[in-house]
Protein backbone atom coordinates (compact mmCIF):
# COMPACT_ATOMS: atom_id res chain seq x y z
CA UNK A 1 0.00 0.00 0.00
CA UNK A 2 1.52 3.74 -0.93
CA UNK A 3 0.11 5.00 2.31
CA UNK A 4 2.65 2.57 4.25
CA UNK A 5 5.38 3.55 1.79
CA UNK A 6 5.08 7.64 2.37
CA UNK A 7 5.71 9.60 5.74
CA UNK A 8 3.05 10.31 7.81
CA UNK A 9 2.39 14.08 7.15
CA UNK A 10 2.43 13.42 2.54
CA UNK A 11 0.44 10.03 3.69
CA UNK A 12 -2.24 12.13 5.93
CA UNK A 13 -2.91 14.09 2.53
CA UNK A 14 -3.32 11.33 0.43
CA UNK A 15 -5.32 9.57 2.80
CA UNK A 16 -7.31 12.60 2.81
CA UNK A 17 -7.85 12.96 -0.99
CA UNK A 18 -8.00 9.19 -1.83
CA UNK A 19 -11.13 9.09 0.39
CA UNK A 20 -12.64 12.70 -0.64
CA UNK A 21 -11.93 13.19 -4.20
CA UNK A 22 -10.73 16.48 -2.95
CA UNK A 23 -7.71 18.72 -4.57
CA UNK A 24 -4.05 19.29 -3.20
CA UNK A 25 -4.88 22.71 -2.57
CA UNK A 26 -8.17 22.12 -0.25
CA UNK A 27 -6.26 18.86 1.82
CA UNK A 28 -3.61 21.51 2.23
CA UNK A 29 -5.91 24.48 3.73
CA UNK A 30 -8.13 22.02 5.53
CA UNK A 31 -8.82 22.93 8.67
CA UNK A 32 -9.30 20.43 11.89
CA UNK A 33 -12.38 22.70 12.21
CA UNK A 34 -13.95 21.39 9.30
CA UNK A 35 -14.01 17.93 10.81
CA UNK A 36 -16.05 17.00 13.37
CA UNK A 37 -15.38 13.24 13.82
CA UNK A 38 -18.26 11.94 11.36
CA UNK A 39 -17.61 14.16 8.26
CA UNK A 40 -15.83 17.56 6.51
CA UNK A 41 -17.71 20.55 5.76
CA UNK A 42 -15.49 22.98 3.87
CA UNK A 43 -16.00 25.65 0.40
CA UNK A 44 -13.69 24.22 -2.33
CA UNK A 45 -11.29 26.73 -3.43
CA UNK A 46 -11.48 26.50 -7.16
CA UNK A 47 -14.93 26.89 -7.45
CA UNK A 48 -15.96 28.13 -4.28
CA UNK A 49 -18.42 25.66 -4.13
CA UNK A 50 -19.79 24.21 0.12
CA UNK A 51 -19.38 20.87 0.19
CA UNK A 52 -20.42 18.21 3.05
CA UNK A 53 -18.52 15.19 2.71
CA UNK A 54 -18.89 11.29 5.24
CA UNK A 55 -15.68 10.84 6.35
CA UNK A 56 -14.71 6.98 5.65
CA UNK A 57 -13.91 5.12 8.41
CA UNK A 58 -10.71 4.49 7.09
CA UNK A 59 -10.26 8.29 7.30
CA UNK A 60 -11.49 8.14 10.25
CA UNK A 61 -8.54 6.69 12.05
CA UNK A 62 -6.17 8.27 9.69
CA UNK A 63 -7.52 11.51 11.21
CA UNK A 64 -7.70 10.07 14.71
CA UNK A 65 -3.96 9.11 14.34
CA UNK A 66 -2.90 12.24 13.36
CA UNK A 67 -1.12 15.14 15.98
CA UNK A 68 -2.61 18.05 16.56
CA UNK A 69 0.39 20.41 16.19
CA UNK A 70 -1.66 23.37 13.87
CA UNK A 71 -4.78 24.70 13.64
CA UNK A 72 -4.56 23.34 9.89
CA UNK A 73 -5.00 18.96 9.56
CA UNK A 74 -1.82 18.54 7.02
CA UNK A 75 1.13 19.79 8.42
CA UNK A 76 5.12 19.20 7.52
CA UNK A 77 7.54 17.67 10.32
CA UNK A 78 8.19 20.78 11.73
CA UNK A 79 4.38 20.96 12.50
CA UNK A 80 3.91 24.42 10.06
CA UNK A 81 1.05 24.28 7.15
CA UNK A 82 2.79 23.31 3.67
CA UNK A 83 2.86 25.41 0.69
CA UNK A 84 1.21 24.27 -2.26
CA UNK A 85 4.66 24.21 -4.23
CA UNK A 86 6.60 22.40 -1.00
CA UNK A 87 4.17 19.68 -0.63
CA UNK A 88 4.37 19.43 -4.24
CA UNK A 89 8.03 18.86 -4.44
CA UNK A 90 8.21 16.30 -1.38
CA UNK A 91 5.10 13.88 -2.52
CA UNK A 92 7.01 13.80 -6.22
CA UNK A 93 10.49 13.23 -4.39
CA UNK A 94 8.44 10.07 -2.68
CA UNK A 95 6.72 9.26 -5.46
CA UNK A 96 9.64 8.64 -7.29
CA UNK A 97 11.42 6.72 -5.00
CA UNK A 98 8.07 4.49 -4.79
CA UNK A 99 8.46 4.02 -8.82
CA UNK A 100 12.20 3.14 -8.70
CA UNK A 101 11.21 0.62 -6.03
CA UNK A 102 8.75 -0.98 -8.14
CA UNK A 103 5.99 0.19 -5.89
CA UNK A 104 3.76 2.47 -7.74
CA UNK A 105 3.30 3.01 -11.69
CA UNK A 106 4.82 5.35 -13.34
CA UNK A 107 3.04 8.86 -13.52
CA UNK A 108 0.78 8.32 -9.99
CA UNK A 109 -0.24 11.89 -9.39
CA UNK A 110 -1.96 13.41 -6.21
CA UNK A 111 -4.57 14.52 -9.01
CA UNK A 112 -5.32 11.59 -9.98
CA UNK A 113 -6.51 10.42 -6.68
CA UNK A 114 -9.71 12.63 -7.53
CA UNK A 115 -10.19 10.80 -10.90
CA UNK A 116 -9.86 7.51 -8.66
CA UNK A 117 -12.35 8.38 -6.40
CA UNK A 118 -15.45 9.47 -9.23
CA UNK A 119 -14.80 6.44 -10.91
CA UNK A 120 -15.20 4.68 -7.71
CA UNK A 121 -17.93 6.51 -6.56
CA UNK A 122 -19.66 5.48 -10.33
CA UNK A 123 -18.50 2.08 -9.93
CA UNK A 124 -20.37 1.42 -6.45
CA UNK A 125 -23.79 3.37 -8.16
CA UNK A 126 -23.41 6.74 -7.19
CA UNK A 127 -25.65 9.06 -9.89
CA UNK A 128 -24.33 11.79 -11.41
CA UNK A 129 -25.69 14.57 -8.78
CA UNK A 130 -24.59 12.51 -6.33
CA UNK A 131 -20.50 12.30 -7.66
CA UNK A 132 -21.35 16.18 -8.59
CA UNK A 133 -22.24 17.04 -5.03
CA UNK A 134 -19.56 14.89 -3.50
CA UNK A 135 -16.30 16.31 -5.52
CA UNK A 136 -17.52 20.02 -5.79
CA UNK A 137 -18.48 19.80 -9.58
CA UNK A 138 -20.36 22.94 -10.39
CA UNK A 139 -22.16 20.85 -13.12
CA UNK A 140 -22.73 16.85 -13.97
CA UNK A 141 -20.87 17.39 -17.16
CA UNK A 142 -17.70 15.62 -15.54
CA UNK A 143 -19.46 13.45 -13.57
CA UNK A 144 -20.90 11.83 -16.72
CA UNK A 145 -17.80 11.12 -17.33
CA UNK A 146 -17.18 8.84 -14.67
CA UNK A 147 -20.54 7.81 -14.89
CA UNK A 148 -20.18 6.56 -18.88
CA UNK A 149 -17.14 4.41 -17.83
CA UNK A 150 -18.54 2.58 -14.81
CA UNK A 151 -21.72 2.35 -17.45
CA UNK A 152 -19.78 1.00 -20.04
CA UNK A 153 -17.86 -1.55 -17.60
CA UNK A 154 -21.33 -2.70 -16.27
CA UNK A 155 -22.84 -3.07 -19.89
CA UNK A 156 -19.92 -5.21 -21.14
CA UNK A 157 -19.72 -7.37 -18.09
CA UNK A 158 -23.58 -8.27 -18.28
CA UNK A 159 -23.37 -8.77 -21.89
Amino acid sequence: MVLGALPAELALAVAISAYTGLRQGDVLRLPWSAYDGHSLTLRQGKTGEELWIPVHSALRVHLGAAPRKSPIIVVGARGRPYTSDGYRARFFRAIRKLEGAGRVDVGLTFHGLRHTVGKQLADVGCDERTIAAILGHRTTAMAAHYSRDADNQRRAAAG
